[in-house]
């Protein structure tokens, strides 16, 4: 857990203060402290192993929490960030790589400065009242921000960094917080490179260019020395990275979530093996979507949709790693050039908008919901959310459209928020958070990385050990090795099945996926059956028939069962929960 305030030194502040801490609160082992610099008071609680640096002089002050890793410096302090960002005016020289969020205070000014990809939850008030903060306080429940309330319905986060509740809002990709004065603005410190300017060098080539960047940023951002963590799936991402520690000579702790039958915990356990690393299972209990839920409405207040609440519970499965532990999160997006995500087929062309909306809206709730909303302000408020999104896609380079758009409006909230909860535990280290490894990644021949090509080339060039190893499918059944053995070969000739069958349900199996995803599973169940009285809520925002063919009653069914259709439903359960507890 990683959570901090920035507000000014006078009555609303204190009020912020106040509601801050109450969120903030909890009965884990935390490091909690509050200092004051000329006109600002800055609050923050972190987990008893998370990374914080704090430096303080007479009339400034800096506090760094994780890590913040400069190219040419190395790792920072919370003085070398004060230093970089009090004595340099430009912005764009404060970016960083690494997972971190670092509040540097100078007389009249405060800056608040994250991770490039803004995978760090930061807010920052719009109203008279100035703050930035881990956790977005705002108005009850009666004071709905009805443009926030329709973008997060229709696109299952933030648009336009528009929350639930009024007067805050979610800071940009790639932007910093810059308070002056009474006025706050939010300033570019990260610029995106021009797209596929190496596309025209051999394959062979690229692929050498990507895997440097790749293991320059997960070198960098490893600690001097000591054991290290992975969170380890079995699945590409990690196998990789599992695959590196070990070229680097690097010991490592590898924890699987689930349980030992399940496909993920198999895979892992053999890629454990092959490298000589520790490895444990750890089984989550089913309450963790209870916990989650609660944790989830309390420090998100919706601002990252639904989905992913379960992390929120799940952490007690962390316990007993390294200080430091390595996550492929995002990893698939910029190392496996998924520059074709979710179903496009064709890249090096235009994708249109016809396209790319339809594929962003299988996560929100559906057309028919949307239209019965009845608040007035809140329906004229899907129509701007889908304008404002439009704009945004329009914004980004033509090849690469999608993948940047994913990558500002999606990734950063059903993947990014995950990284927040870990941290209570063991903080993680991300490589993706690297500039320089964005950089090279933006600029290869998108059609030859696309759908994880050059993730794949990468496993079977340089980690062959790794790539011999079945993976899952889709999250689903384990597939052929990416290098199968001979025998391999001739067993999937002899026995070849024509259809490959569809993802597994949680009743066919337990396995980490399916519980963290499927509406369906007993901790889904259980917040449905506990949301079930306050479906009442719901229908004084939403037509009562309209909601009630969308979202079954506890042990009804959906029409489609999979992953991104379930999205939708699950954030109308959070939303009646929460309504009800802030009404």
């Amino acid at each position: 857990m990683a959570n901090f305030l920035l507000t000014t030194l006078d009555d609303r502040g204190a009020a912020l203060e106040s509601a801050w801490a109450a969120s903030a609160a909890t009965s884990e082992d935390l490091r909690s402290d509050r200092r004051f610099v000329a006109r600002w008071a800055l609050r923050w609680s972190v987990g008893s192993r998370a990374p914080l640096s704090t430096w303080w002089d007479d009339d400034a002050g800096a506090v760094l929490i994780g890590d913040a890793v400069d190219g040419a410096e190395g790792r920072l302090d919370a003085a070398g960030i004060a230093r970089r960002v009090l004595s340099t005016p430009d912005p764009e020289s404060w970016a960083l790589d690494g997972y971190f969020v670092a509040i540097v205070c100078d007389g009249e000014r405060a800056i608040v400065l994250s991770d490039v990809l803004g995978l760090f939850p930061v807010y920052r008030g719009t109203g008279q009242t100035i703050f930035a903060s881990s956790i977005p306080l705002g108005a009850a429940a009666d004071r709905l921000d009805p443009l926030g309330v329709a973008g997060l319905l229709a696109f299952h986060g933030p648009v336009g960094g528009r929350l639930i509740i009024p007067d805050v809002r979610r800071v940009a990709v790639g932007h910093a917080i810059v308070a002056r004065g009474d006025h706050v603005a939010e300033r570019s410190v990260f610029s995106w490179p021009e797209e596929e300017t190496y596309a025209s060098k051999p394959l062979e080539e690229q692929d050498a260019m990507l895997h440097d960047a790749f293991t320059r940023a997960l070198d960098a951002q490893l600690p001097a020395s000591g054991d290290v963590g992975l969170l380890l799936t079995g699945g590409r991402d990690s196998r990789t990275l599992a695959g590196r520690l070990a070229h680097l000579g690097r010991p490592f702790v590898a924890r699987t979530l689930g349980e030992r039958r399940d496909h993920d915990a198999v895979l892992a356990g053999q890629v454990a093996d092959r490298l000589g690393a520790a490895h444990t299972v750890e089984p989550v209990p089913d309450d963790a979507f209870v916990r989650g839920m609660d944790l989830h409405l309390t420090l998100d207040h919706m601002a990252t949709g639904a989905s992913q609440c379960w992390w929120r519970g799940a952490t007690s499965a962390l316990g007993g790693l390294p200080d430091r532990s390595v996550t492929g999160h995002v990893y698939d997006v910029i190392v496996g050039g998924m520059m074709r995500p979710m179903g496009v087929k064709e890249f090096g062309t235009d994708v249109p908008w016809e396209f790319a909306y339809p594929m962003e809206r299988r996560f929100g709730v559906s057309e028919e919901v949307l239209a019965g909303i009845r608040n007035a302000e809140a329906r004229e408020g899907v129509a701007w959310a889908k304008e404002a999104m439009h704009r945004a896609y329009l914004g980004h380079p033509t090849v690469q459209r999608v993948w940047r758009w994913v990558l500002h409006h999606f990734v950063r909230f059903q993947v990014g928020m995950v990284l927040q909860p870990i941290s209570l535990r063991t903080w993680p280290i991300v490589p993706v958070l690297d500039r320089n490894l964005i950089d090279v990644a933006a600029r290869l021949d998108s059609r030859r990385f696309a759908a994880r090509q050059g993730q794949d080339r990468m496993l079977r060039r340089f980690y062959p050990e790794m790539a011999s190893i079945a993976h899952t499918v889709e999250n689903a059944d384990p597939g052929t090795p990416l290098v199968p053995s001979t025998l391999r070969r001739v067993r999937d000739h002899l026995f070849a099945r024509r259809d490959r069958p569809g993802p597994v349900r949680w009743k066919g199996d337990r396995r980490f996926v399916w519980r963290n995803t499927d509406f369906f599973n007993p901790g889904w169940s259980a917040l449905r059956e506990g949301a079930e009285p306050l479906r009442g809520r719901l229908h004084e925002l939403i037509d009562a028939e309209a909601l009630d063919a969308y979202l079954p009653r506890p042990g009804g069914s959906l029409q489609r069962v999979d992953f991104a259709a379930q999205q939708g439903p699950k954030l109308l359960v959070a939303l009646a929960y929460w309504l009800d507890r802030y009404s």
